[in-house]
């Protein structure tokens, strides 16, 4: 089975979901070619769970103390269930 190329970098309470490369992203020329394009469909098909992303490949997102562990949790399940859908798996 194909790994699919969607990482979750974080740092404190600030994320980064991305499309990997399998290498650090530096500069601009680092980003997966269809980072827009694949983000955008995961974006819209977060945003029809009530899961508000930003909306751009290329923005972070924050967590604050108003996101339980139970939010917390429904969010990454559908961030999941929105990568696979992309991905056909």
């Amino acid at each position: 089975a194909s790994k699919i190329p969607v990482r979750m970098d974080r740092e404190a309470s600030i994320f980064w979901l991305h499309l990997s490369t399998g290498k650090p992203i530096r500069t601009p020329k680092d980003f997966h070619p269809e980072s827009r394009d694949i983000y955008k469909n995961i974006f819209h098909r977060c945003l029809a769970q009530n899961i508000y992303l930003a909306p751009s490949a290329f923005e972070v997102g924050f967590v604050s103390y108003a996101h339980t562990d139970a939010i917390l949790g429904q969010a990454a399940d559908g961030i999941i269930k929105a990568v696979h859908e992309v991905y056909g798996k």
